[in-house]
Formats: structure tokens, C-alpha cells, sequence
């Protein structure tokens, strides 16, 4: 088993596994020209509405809303159940 060999990006020092094309962390690389880390645009990203960290109380409530569905649902199918077995006596 071959171990994977890493070198340093040149401008931001990250390790690099060796015949990458581009650094992870600042996003150089060699066709584009390796970029001083204040070139670097890294606010290009839009992250929606709900979906950051600090969105967790929404997704608890949406599994809590999920789950009061799943309830009843279940609830529905027993009381048909329980009056097909009491209206077929």
C-alpha cells in the first residue's frame, strides 16, 4: 500500500496531495495563476434562507412536524379500523 505524498501550496502553505490540480483552501492553482489570499473571493457563495447553522430550531421543527403528521395519520387509520371492526358486528 502506497502512501498518498502532499507538498505545500505556494501561496497559502496548505498541504496539497501531490497531482491536484488546484488548492482546496484557496483555490489557486497553476492554469489561473496561484492567488494571493486576498484575491481570493470566498463571499461568492450564497447560502439560502434555512439552511445555515444557525437554522437548527427550524429543521427540529419541521422533523417535529413531520413527526405530528406520521401521528396522525396512524391515528386516522385505527379509528377506521376500529369502526369497520365495530360497525361489520
Amino acid at each position: 500500500m502506497t502512501r498518498a505524498r502532499f507538498e505545500d501550496c505556494p501561496e497559502c502553505g496548505a498541504r496539497i496531495r501531490v497531482g491536484k490540480l488546484a488548492c482546496p483552501e484557496c483555490g489557486s492553482d497553476a492554469r489561473t495563476g496561484w492567488k494571493d489570499s486576498d484575491e481570493v473571493d470566498y463571499q461568492s457563495v450564497e447560502i439560502p434562507e434555512g439552511w445555515g447553522p444557525d437554522d437548527e430550531q427550524s429543521t427540529h421543527s419541521r422533523r417535529r412536524g413531520a413527526l405530528r403528521s406520521v401521528l396522525l395519520v396512524l391515528l386516522v387509520i385505527v379509528l377506521a379500523w376500529v369502526l369497520i371492526v365495530v360497525v361489520a358486528r
